[in-house]
């Protein structure tokens, strides 16, 4: 769980992360 969790977690990250310029919220 916890390597999925991490996977998860660290994976959205960078997304979330070039994402927010759209200004899609950093709540994923």
């Amino acid at each position: 769980m916890v390597i999925s969790y991490d996977f998860i977690y660290r994976t959205p990250v960078l997304m979330v992360h070039a994402n927010n310029r759209k200004g899609l919220p950093l709540e994923l």
